[in-house]
Parts: C-alpha cells; structure tokens; sequence
C-alpha cells in the first residue's frame, strides 16, 4: 500500500481522498511496512500495546481529533481516527516490543467529522482540565474554531463535564465526602455540619463554618437572603445558601446546603439547622423568592420573624402574569419604596386605575413587598441579588464533583476572608480614628446632593430632633450621636443627611458603628479551616492518578 508522509502540515489539511482508493486496499496492504519517512513521536520501539496506543493517541490529540481501536490482537494493534470511514490509520505490531510498521496520514473526514463522537472531545478535554480546572466553555469553543472545528455549546457542555469526571471522580465523591467534612471541623472548631444519607447512600448535607457564625454575629445587619441554584454535575441536585451583606456590600455568605432538590423539605432541612447554628434573632428580616410552599417553611421555622418577596421577582411575575408596561413596574416599585402612607396609596391608585386585577394581587400580599405594610425594615435588603451574585459567583464550582465542589468553595471562601481582613487591618492602622467603610461613605457623599432640595424644619436642637419633608411625606429625624435614627430607614438615608447639613454636623458621623472598618475587621476575623488532602483525594487538586 502506497502512503504519505507526514508533516504538520498535512495533520491539519483537511483535503478528502476518494472513497474509492480507500475500498482498493487490502487487508495485505494493512499489515505491510510503511516506506515513507514516519513521526517522530511514532518511529521508535514502545515497551507494549499500551504504551504504543498512548503515544498514538497523544500524537492525535495534539493535532484536534481522537483514535479508536478496531483490532487489538496478539502481536497485532491498529489505530483509526475516531470519525466514521475516515482513512487515517496507524498500525503496530510485536508483542515485549512494539514498533509502528504502518502509518497513513490522510483524513477522508471533516475535523467537524472527527469531533461528532463525544469521546473525542472528552479526550482532547481531559488534559486541559487538568492543567486549568476553571477552563471555560467558550474559551474552548473558540479554540475549536481555530483549528476549523464549530463544537456546539451543548456538545462542548457535555464533553467537558465528563472530563471533568474523569480528572476529579465522580461517584466515589460522595464516600470521601464524610472524610472531608470532619478533617475541615477537626480544624474548625466553630464549624457544623449534617450529613444525611437514605438507604446508605448520600441524601443531604449542610455546612456552617466557624467563621460564618463569628462574621453574623459581629455583622450588625438583621436581613438576611435565601435562595437555591442548580447543581450541573451529572448526578443533579440543588444548593441552598444563606448569604448576607458585609459593609461594604460584598457577599458574605452564612451557610449552604447540598440537597435532593428545592421543596418545602429540603428547605425545612437547611433552615432549621441554620437557625441556632447562627442564633438567628427574631426579628431579623427574611428574604426569598416566591417558591410555593418556601412561605410557609419560613413561618414555621422562624415564626416571629419577618419575611419578605424579592421585588425583582415579583416585578418579573407582574409582566408576565398582566403584560404589564414598564412605567406601571415603575410606578410598583414607586409603591414598595414609598415611605407614607398617602405616597403609596397614590402609587396604588395610578396601577388601580391600569389593571384592576393586578391592584388587587398586589394588595392580598402587600405586606412582603411595601415599605409601609411590611413588619420590619424593607431598606436592609429589598431582593435576593446577593444571593444570585453568591450563585454566579460559583458557576464553575457547580458542575464539579460534590467534595471537589465543596473544596473548591472553601478555598474562595480562604481567599475572600484573607483580602477583607487585610484591607480592614490596614484601613484601621493607618488612622486609630473612627473609619467608615468604603460603601457608606459613597452613599453620603452622593445623598449630599439629594439631601439640599429637602426641608428641614427644627423641633427641639438640644434633643437633635428634627422634621425632613419633601414633596409627599414629612419624617421625623434623631441626631444624637450614634443612636441617631429615621422612621423609615437605617442610616444612612438622605432625610438623615438634610438633618446633619442643617445642624453644619458633618455627615460622615451619621454612619453607625457597624458599618465601619474596625467592625469590618472583627466580622473577617474568623478563619476558614485548612483541609488536609488525603492521598484519596489527590484528584481535588487536579493530580492525575496513577
């Protein structure tokens, strides 16, 4: 049989032959010695089959497509490309030693071709992923394209998926799980877990770390978020996660849970173990999506506490349930923000006067989403974007193995606590006066502004008693230090800030303890445990088993 040399070249070029020369040749042909000039990364002896059919496929991988084995026999091993009726072939024989005596280079097939069987891209896959465990899909997609290949999102989803099963484990995840969970609270102290099984197989766990419960307790923000995400690893499930803010605003996240999926059990789980882990106080804010039956767990398990809808959810619910325009989301919003009882009947009479319907679907749960109905204080926190921020945040994390998941998280989890602790230590040592923090101290700056159009009216200067009005509502105001406070809102708030420039006190004073950097530093100072990486567990890590 005639064949053709190689080049790179020729690896890459993807010019078809005819079927028909391919149909000439014989099995003869198959067995006999190639003339021309082989690889280099084939052209030596290889200590068995094994080691000749790694090379072969290491030499097709570099060059964007796979290889299968069709005859693997005594003395006897070919290779093809993995695309149906292509022609590229390598043949070896031998047994001890094993020499390549038959190579041809040629591709009857697209490279689109060659990558239709998923095992080619899983294999062309795994080696990136053991290089860079956080490869993106598109980032690989567009690798693909280069070399002339368009790979689908799905298609490169799935492939890499499976790859990273191959690199980090997957079903034996869930028995090294336990071993990992009491490492990490063999070096937390603080940290509870539960792990729950079901005819001896995983079923549900939850984690609180130490420094989640040392960070709540010195946060000083009674509102906290509850929200679920998928899980995207082959095996499904769904992580629930109780975030809340620093006071900067950044995430800080207080516990999460692995479970089956979102429903009033699983739910119920989570939160009654998070309540005394946290020592939740009774009047700290809930707030959530509109899940049927998460309401009812959420009065369950914390009955005195008040609990509250995400308005970017309920809005989402409105134009899809009474096609509804943006200027009456505009105007609901108006009304879940309004501050007086007069201002948000307006608000309530302008939707009336739209959707009858939708006016009476907002009054029946008025209380989880206006300002003015609701238990607690709406201003802490008026959706669950710190909840969907902490889920974009572990995208990557999610399609992993559950304790290459979990590890990876508690690594993120080091590295924020390490940078906040830092910036809050250097924030604090280079001035031993009262610092805000960064977030705050943006906020009065830019209600300053706002704050030159109000009316300020005196009721008692000694007390630090004032009356801020603006177009629809008057508001009493308390200076006095820090326990200065507004009827509606916590500080700081415009109407607060008129107050101050009214009495020429500077506004930053009206920023309270809790939002500054030396409280910042005590909520950071907790310490996310070490895992010790047992030799099982060495895939975490993306080390290649042996």
């Amino acid at each position: 049989m005639a064949t053709s040399s190689y080049d790179d070249s020729s690896a890459s070029d993807y010019t078809t032959t005819s079927l028909a020369a391919s149909d000439s040749r014989t099995s003869d042909d198959s067995s006999s010695s190639s003339s021309e000039e082989l690889p280099e990364e084939l052209d030596q002896t290889f200590k068995g089959q094994d080691a000749a059919r790694d090379a072969a496929s290491s030499f097709a991988l570099e060059r964007g497509f796979a290889v299968r084995t069709p005859v693997r026999q005594s003395g006897r091993l070919k290779l093809t490309c993995s695309a149906k009726g292509c022609t590229w072939y390598t043949y070896f024989t031998g047994m001890s030693e094993v020499s390549c005596t038959s190579y041809d280079c040629r591709h009857t097939c697209t490279l689109s071709g060659r990558l239709d069987r998923s095992n080619a891209l899983v294999d062309i896959l795994v080696p990136r992923v053991r290089d860079n465990e956080m490869i993106k899909i598109k980032s690989f997609q567009k690798e693909m394209k280069r070399r002339g290949a368009e790979v689908g999102y799905s298609t490169a989803y799935r492939a890499l998926t499976r790859a990273k099963h191959q690199v980090f484990g997957n079903e034996e995840s869930f028995g090294r799980l336990a071993s990992w969970l009491a490492k990490a609270q063999a070096d937390d102290e603080g940290m509870e877990y539960d792990l729950e099984t079901k005819d001896g197989q995983f079923f549900r766990a939850v984690v609180v770390f130490g420094a989640f419960k040392f960070g709540w307790c010195h946060r000083g923000m009674d509102a906290l978020s509850i929200d679920a995400c998928h899980l995207k690893g082959c095996h499904g499930g769904t992580l629930l996660a109780a975030v809340t803010k620093d006071a900067n605003g950044g995430i800080l996240p207080l516990g999460y849970a692995v479970v089956e999926g979102e429903n009033s059990a699983s739910w119920e789980y989570f939160l009654r173990f998070i309540r005394p882990a946290l020592a939740i106080w009774d009047y700290t804010t809930i707030i959530s999506d509109r899940m049927k039956g998460l309401d009812n767990v959420v009065k369950t398990v914390f009955p005195e506490n008040p609990h509250g809808c995400c308005l970017l959810h309920l809005e989402r619910n409105l134009a899809s349930k009474f096609k509804c325009s943006r200027e009456i989301l505009s105007t609901f919003r108006s009304a879940a923000l309004a501050r007086s009882e007069s201002s948000y009947e307006r608000h309530m009479d302008a939707i009336r006067q739209v959707d009858v319907r939708m006016e009476k679907f907002l009054r029946d749960c008025e209380e989880t989403w206006a300002t003015t109905k609701f238990d607690g204080l709406r201003d802490r926190m008026t959706s669950t974007n710190i909840s969907e921020s902490f889920n974009s945040w572990i995208l990557d994390e999610r399609g992993m193995p559950i304790v290459t998941m979990l590890e990876f998280m508690r690594k993120k989890f080091m590295e924020v606590w390490n940078r906040r602790r830092s910036s809050a230590e250097d924030a604090v040592s280079n001035d031993n006066k009262r610092v805000p923090c960064r977030r705050p101290s943006k906020t009065i700056r830019n209600l300053c502004e706002a704050a030159r159009y109000l009316n300020v009216t005196t009721s008692n200067r000694k007390k630090g008693i004032f009356e801020v009005s603006d177009r629809s509502s008057n508001l009493k105001i308390t200076l006095n230090g820090g326990e200065s406070k507004c009827t509606f809102s916590d500080p700081p708030c415009v109407f607060m800030v008129a107050a101050s420039m009214k009495v020429k006190s500077c506004p930053l004073n009206l920023v309270p303890d809790c939002q500054c950097e030396s409280q910042q530093l005590l909520v950071f100072q907790g310490t996310i445990p070490s895992v010790d990486c047992p030799s099982s567990t060495k895939a975490i890590f993306g080390v290649q088993k042996k």
